[in-house]
């Protein structure tokens, strides 16, 4: 890495650090907390729903990783599970702790910024080659970005997701007693110049057919400051 890459790298890191500090104080409308249930709390809603691929064991949720994504054309992963996200000027967060064992090629678990299948942000937990990674992608119109990528080996993470006007901050850790990292810094993506309609939510997909493999997430949190 050069010295203006690690300037940049170091500039991202600082302002995310600020950013997802004010994003911890809660209490405005729109915040939320609270484990899985079934049946699933009022607000939240599935894309492609396949009853048989989700359960929620013990206040987790776990979703089957069956063959799909949301990826460039590849729009068909199923069991997508959705609710609004905030209506906030200030900085606002969404995070989630994701467990999952990927053993083939793409298959992932992943946290989303969601405005469709062609524009959104994602924080996935995902197989390459023969090793596991956190990454960060950004698509636009069905164009992908990738934004951050680093081996990661350990069976569960953290995902957060910092909101802050037109900007999205990614962060991971491994446990609630890890600081944040900060994975990478984007423009939100929009839809015919607008941003309506934001959800936020998970998913796991990639799976090959027939197998049972499950990514499982608790603590789901949505922070809003209070004003």
């Amino acid at each position: 890495m050069n010295r203006n890459s690690r300037i940049v790298s170091l500039s991202v890191l600082l302002l995310g650090l600020v950013l997802s500090a004010k994003a911890e104080e809660v209490g405005a409308p729109g915040s939320y907390s609270a484990a899985f249930v079934v049946p699933l709390e009022a607000g939240w809603a599935w894309l492609r729903e396949e009853p048989q691929g989700w359960r929620v064991e013990q206040g987790s949720l776990e979703i089957l990783a069956q063959p799909g994504h949301v990826f460039a054309k590849y729009n068909d992963a199923r069991n997508v599970l959705l609710r609004k996200a905030p209506e906030s000027a200030k900085a606002w967060s969404v995070e989630v702790f994701v467990e999952s064992r990927p053993t083939t090629q793409f298959e992932e678990a992943t946290l989303y910024y969601y405005l469709d299948d062609d524009n959104y942000v994602g924080l996935f937990r995902e197989q390459l080659g023969n090793g596991t990674y956190v990454r960060m992608i950004r698509e636009q119109a069905g164009t992908a970005s990738f934004l951050f990528e680093k081996k990661y080996d350990a069976p569960g993470v953290w995902f957060r997701l910092v909101v802050d006007g037109t900007k999205a901050t990614g962060f991971y850790r491994q446990t609630e007693n890890d600081p944040w990292l900060a994975m990478s810094r984007t423009e939100l993506p929009a839809k015919d110049g607008v941003k309506a309609g934001v959800k936020v939510g998970v998913n796991a997909s990639g799976g090959p057919k027939g197998t049972n493999r499950w990514a499982k997430f608790r603590d789901f949190r949505v922070r809003v400051p209070a004003e």
